[in-house]
């Protein structure tokens, strides 16, 4: 159920992955793509508002099951890339397609999320449900 897969996470070493930001949502896949620029902006009001009730965006990964953490990503990415038919395209992608993309090319840099939440020392969290079957995040002891 993730909303990206790279190449190199099932070993294969091609710059490549796939997004799907959900499942109706088209698929859109990135072919030796480069981020050439980025932006980063305050947030307004309402959305730190909004922070505060819904709690934290927590990332996670399908290659680390139950491993969780706060990511700083940029809010807005301009990526140059070729898609499956071989059309070249330069696109700005914001919010959590921004998100997914850089996710997913740190993935065909060899990076795992892990290592962003240790760079921004934030902590990191296992997710395990309690006894009424809900989810619960503990913090992982480093």
């Amino acid at each position: 159920e993730g909303v990206g897969l790279a190449a190199p996470q099932i070993g294969k070493s091609i710059q490549l992955f796939i997004i799907r930001q959900s499942p109706k949502s088209p698929l859109l896949t990135f072919i030796n793509p480069k981020i050439v620029s980025f932006k980063d902006r305050e947030p307004t009001k309402e959305e730190k508002a909004n922070e505060k009730k819904t709690g934290v965006q927590l990332e996670g990964c399908l290659s680390l099951y139950n491993v969780w953490g706060v990511v700083k990503r940029h809010d807005e990415v301009t990526v140059t890339y070729m898609d499956e038919l071989g059309d070249q395209h330069k696109k700005t992608f914001d919010g959590f397609l921004a998100t997914i993309i850089q996710h997913e090319l740190d993935h065909l840099q060899g990076v795992l999320f892990p290592k962003r939440v240790l760079e921004q020392q934030n902590p990191l969290y296992r997710s395990v449900k309690n006894a009424k079957g809900e989810v619960e995040f503990d913090e992982i002891e480093l």
